[in-house]
């Protein structure tokens, strides 16, 4: 899980902004959230990490605010 941190500086990318990852694949909150850039690519050309799903950050309980201080 993860929220949008910032659009992509390269238009060509805006699709595929700077995130805060505040989770890992397995649930597991992470006590220093990094920032991803979802327009890095693997070896074969493919996007590393997608959105799958938007949804509310309270129905997780989670106050936006707390990532940009």
């Amino acid at each position: 899980m993860a929220i949008v941190h910032a659009a992509n500086s390269d238009a060509a990318l805006v699709h595929r902004p700077i995130i805060r990852l505040l989770c890992d694949a397995e649930g597991v909150w992470l006590n220093d959230p990094p920032l991803v850039d979802l327009a890095e690519a693997a070896s074969d050309g493919s996007f590393v990490r997608s959105i799958i799903k938007v949804t509310d950050p309270e129905r997780y309980m989670i106050n936006v605010s707390e990532y940009f201080v």
